[in-house]
């Protein structure tokens, strides 16, 4: 029963020898269980271990201690014994090549530099727990960046930080309980997924025009950046906007995640900087400026609608006050803003090279790809239903994740932010034989 050699503390040893005793039935319903002073005594432990072990046993509902009379075994349900021995499931997530980032993108002497300084002068703020709607270092390092870089208009009270956009459309559904919400086909699949859980009316729409003639609560778009396109919402339409959700006393959700990824013209001002602080939640986030593992993100929310989350917010914050106060110091010290300048330079080779790659396909009609404007991702399109099989195959032998679009037939997303040089070599070949398929 006891190993008094074993690492295993010595209760824990007797505890569980009881325990599978009577589990095993060994020790029946209603057995009358050794007094601890006799139990110590023949297995040479201290009355406290015993005590311990019953004590454990107490707790999980295993023995009771009847007053004058002793410790009995209380009835246990017996396990119901499998008929055929099946093998232990064993899951692991797989991590694909292209979502990783590059490691030559991000310098960490900057940001140890930032962990350090919160470390070492922030202590006291680490023992408290975090404020619901984010610290105020990183909301205010948040709204001086964005009115420099977006014209976002806003005080940083307005700023509510959290680990992603599952947290902030929660939110939103918190405040405004009104659940209609347009979109430009298609819509990005984890948001589509989130504002279905959140029991949101999904109003697909395939131009702006017939968007414009629905009658909505909330408008989700990416209007510097359209997804999966890359295209761009023109000023005319942006206004267009505005004055719907003045009109009809709608929220225009402005997912802005992506603006930056924009090399063929001046970064395109955001729809919360035309409009009047009013009808526009503005939504960005860290994870593609820093790294996929940072989970940070926040959205500028209207006054009248966070004087309202100010009184109740209903979400505990999900980000620690460690990765805020670093990610703030890190602004505030210029490196996030030198990383976005390597990034921006690192994306634009990266998409002339794809660019590049691609060019033998363009005068074929087998096929047709697009989406570069993106610069996230490149879109294949195909009638062909061998050219489609050949890409999926490809995607799968090098471990490439890819994402299928709904509203588009026959039409395949493929990450390229993270490709090496190697996978840059794997596409060449696989385009070279798209083209003997397109001309054959």
């Amino acid at each position: 029963m006891i190993d008094y050699q074993s690492s295993i503390p010595l209760y824990l040893q007797l505890y569980q020898s009881f325990k599978e005793g009577i589990i095993n039935g060994e020790w029946p319903s209603d057995a009358k269980l050794p007094s601890i002073r006799s139990c110590s005594a023949k297995y040479n432990l201290s009355k406290t271990t015993v005590e311990k072990a019953y004590n454990q046993l107490t707790i999980e509902g295993f023995i009771e201690t009847r007053p004058q009379s002793g410790t009995y075994v209380l009835p246990i349900k017996k396990r119901h014994e499998m008929t055929k021995k099946r093998d232990e499931p064993y899951f692991e997530e797989f991590v694909y090549r292209n979502t990783k980032q590059p490691k030559s993108t991000f310098d960490f002497s900057e940001f140890k530099r930032a962990l350090h300084d919160v470390i070492h002068n922030h202590q006291d703020t680490l023992y408290s727990p975090p404020k619901p709607m984010g610290e105020p270092k990183l909301k205010q390092a948040i709204m001086h960046y964005l009115r420099q870089e977006r014209s976002v208009k806003g005080h940083p009270s307005q700023v509510v930080i959290g680990a992603g956009m599952q947290t902030h459309l929660t939110t939103i559904a918190n405040l405004i309980h009104k659940r209609r919400v347009g979109f430009l086909e298609p819509l990005f699949h984890h948001a589509k997924t989130i504002l279905s859980l959140l029991n949101f009316t999904l109003v697909p729409c395939k131009t702006l025009d017939d968007l414009l003639e629905m009658d909505l609560d909330f408008i989700y778009i990416s209007p510097s950046n359209l997804y999966p396109s890359g295209d761009v919402i023109p000023f005319n339409d942006r206004m267009r906007l505005i004055d719907y959700a003045k009109i009809h006393h709608a929220y225009i959700i402005e997912d802005d995640y992506n603006y930056m990824y924009r090399h063929n013209a001046y970064q395109i001002p955001s729809i919360q900087s035309l409009s009047h602080n009013e009808r526009v939640i503005y939504i960005g986030s860290f994870t593609r400026q820093l790294l996929p593992s940072f989970r940070l993100s926040y959205m500028v929310l209207p006054p009248h609608l966070i004087k309202t989350l100010a009184k109740h917010p209903p979400l505990t914050q999900t980000v620690s006050i460690l990765d805020q106060l670093t990610i703030a110091t890190f602004i505030k010290r210029g490196g996030y803003q030198k990383l976005l300048k390597k990034l921006s330079a690192f994306s634009k080779k990266h998409n002339e090279r794809m660019r590049e790659l691609l060019k033998p396909l363009d005068k074929h009609d087998g096929i047709h790809v697009f989406g570069l404007n993106s610069n996230l991702h490149v879109l294949w399109q195909s009638n062909d239903q061998e050219i489609l099989h050949l890409l999926v195959d490809t995607f799968t032998k090098f471990q490439w994740a890819y994402t299928t679009i709904e509203a588009w037939p026959n039409t395949l997303l493929l990450p390229y932010s993270g490709f090496t040089d190697d996978d840059f070599n794997h596409l060449k070949s696989m385009i070279e034989t798209v083209n003997i398929s397109c001309n054959a």
